[in-house]
């Protein structure tokens, strides 16, 4: 996966951040997108006008339709700024931790398994039509199409990787998945992707399990934490991971902002379900 190569916005004006277009989100939706590292707020407050035009100029330079920020959630003064800037809050964020050697727990009474090749058409179809959240799903102006879209790739890409720290858990027999669980291996760590439970599922135990044979796997393999960054606004799975002792920290406010010539987006007003 190609990897965003940062820069600043303006030689000499290390106030103003760094920005960068994001290679696989821009393949998957067909036109750039990009992300903005904010830098100093004083810096941007000082000469505020010039650095929407060389902003917007640099947007419109990369034909960027769409640009993300992420700030701290308590960060008042650039809560204040980034809506002056033209950005708008699409999202808020929690970062979870685990610790899965303190982990005890019988096994599910359903099976958790590693996703087959048999397995991957309906992971793909259950990531294409579960989740309500995420920033690119919030956002009003975003194609709900193609933020699903994304999901769909993100688990496809993982399902066929070759890499050994690359696992996707299954619960459900073969030809009957009920939800999936994606996640990295890095050194001592699991870092969690994204997980969904097909539509006929909700309500019932199957995501309890899925944890449960996930956490249980992954002590026996010697990992000692389980990391995530989950929407605040998606309290079944908040609910769910506070259940199994997750710890909460560093939640995040992220904003977006629209080329004013968007061509792929939505029309400001419209909605879309």
């Amino acid at each position: 996966m190609a990897e965003a190569s940062f820069k600043p916005l303006e030689d000499g004006v290390p106030g103003w951040g760094r920005i960068a277009t994001l290679p696989w989100d821009t393949e998957i939706f067909g036109f750039p997108v990009a992300v903005w590292q904010p830098g100093d707020a004083g810096a941007v407050i000082a000469d505020l006008d010039t650095f929407r035009r060389r902003f917007q100029a640099w947007a419109s330079a990369y034909q960027v339709e769409l640009v993300a920020c992420t700030v701290g959630a308590d960060d008042r003064v650039w809560r204040a700024v980034l809506p002056e800037m033209g950005f708008s809050c699409v999202e808020q964020t929690l970062d979870l931790t685990f610790r899965v050697q303190a982990y005890a727990a019988s096994p599910p009474s359903r099976p958790v398994r590693l996703a087959t090749v048999d397995d991957h058409p309906q992971i793909e179809e259950i990531a294409g039509h579960t989740f309500r959240h995420g920033r690119y799903t919030a956002d009003p102006r975003f194609p709900p199409d193609l933020a699903d879209r994304r999901y769909r790739h993100w688990v496809r890409i993982a399902c066929v990787s070759a890499s050994p720290g690359d696992r996707v858990y299954v619960v459900g027999k073969p030809g009957n998945v009920k939800g999936f669980f994606q996640l990295r291996l890095v050194e001592d760590r699991a870092e969690v992707g994204i997980m969904g439970v097909a539509e006929s599922a909700k309500g019932s135990p199957a995501a309890l399990d899925l944890m449960t044979g996930m956490q249980l796997d992954l002590k026996v393999l010697g990992i000692k934490w389980i990391t995530a960054k989950i929407s605040a606004g998606n309290t079944r799975v908040i609910n769910l991971v506070s259940h199994f002792g997750y710890r909460f920290r560093n939640a995040q406010a992220t904003f977006h902002w629209h080329a004013p010539e968007a061509p792929h987006l939505l029309a400001p007003g419209a909605i879309s379900g």
